[in-house]
């Protein structure tokens, strides 16, 4: 009886540590679309992420949130009549003291992939990275993997506006 009772509690253990990452995968299995912000937001904050849905000037979709220590914008973009929106942009703008030069940015861009960093008429940068949800959206999965490159292509830009100090 001994055995069977601490076979049952190893048994338990194990279901309890594995939650987590079945809870996970499941999220990771959900689709996400560009016509629903409410639910990219709340896929943001299960990531770890503040996310608050607010509309751009225009009344399409906004979320804003932030990541590598900026505020980050992320549009939502090809709506019809601020709804049924198609895609997504993930937008940063810096306002620096010491400016970026031509060279720096192309550099960033040449090494970077995905992300696109310019420079606005102040000089300052500013980054963008598309991601099209059209059709049946994007997986959870695919979702959180844009995501983490963005906050790395955020903190890249970070370093190269901290270097420039």
């Amino acid at each position: 009886m001994r055995t069977m009772q601490g076979a049952m509690k190893g048994l338990v253990v194990a279901l309890l540590l594995a939650a987590p990452a079945v809870a996970q995968q499941a999220g990771d299995e959900a689709m996400l679309t560009a016509r629903d912000p409410a639910r990219v937001a709340q896929f943001l904050q299960q990531m770890g992420y503040r996310a608050s849905v607010t509309k751009q000037s225009d009344g399409d979709p906004l979320i804003e949130t932030a990541m590598g220590g900026y505020s980050v914008k992320i549009f939502f973009l090809t709506c019809k009549n601020n709804r049924d929106c198609e895609d997504i942009q993930f937008y940063v703008g810096v306002a620096t003291t010491r400016k970026l030069t031509l060279e720096q940015v192309n550099a960033f861009n040449s090494a970077k992939r995905f992300a696109r960093l310019y420079l606005d008429k102040d000089r300052d940068p500013l980054m963008e990275y598309d991601l099209s949800m059209i059709g049946a959206g994007v997986s959870g999965a695919v979702f959180r993997d844009t995501v983490s490159v963005w906050d790395t292509q955020v903190a890249s830009l970070r370093a190269l506006i901290e270097q420039t100090r």
